[in-house]
């Protein structure tokens, strides 16, 4: 089974140890985040959101292969 490459942004980095880490392919978001919650258990302090090819998903979210996933930490207006 194929694993998937997530990219980390912002202070999110700091827990990771990295701008990308891997997991196994899951079929969803919510899949996704309780995997991540499980191996960097510090993420369920911090806010951030799920980018699925480029764009920022607020519901769950089925993942394709091939997908390009990203952990987006809150963005501050000015």
């Amino acid at each position: 089974m194929d694993g998937l490459t997530i990219q980390v942004f912002g202070q999110l980095t700091d827990i990771v140890g990295s701008s990308s880490c891997s997991v196994e392919q899951v079929k969803d978001t919510e899949s996704l985040q309780q995997i991540l919650f499980e191996k960097y258990p510090l993420l369920r302090q911090k806010k951030f959101m799920i980018a699925v090819n480029n764009q920022l998903v607020k519901q769950n979210t089925i993942i394709g292969g091939g997908a390009s996933i990203a952990l987006m930490p809150p963005f501050s207006g000015g």
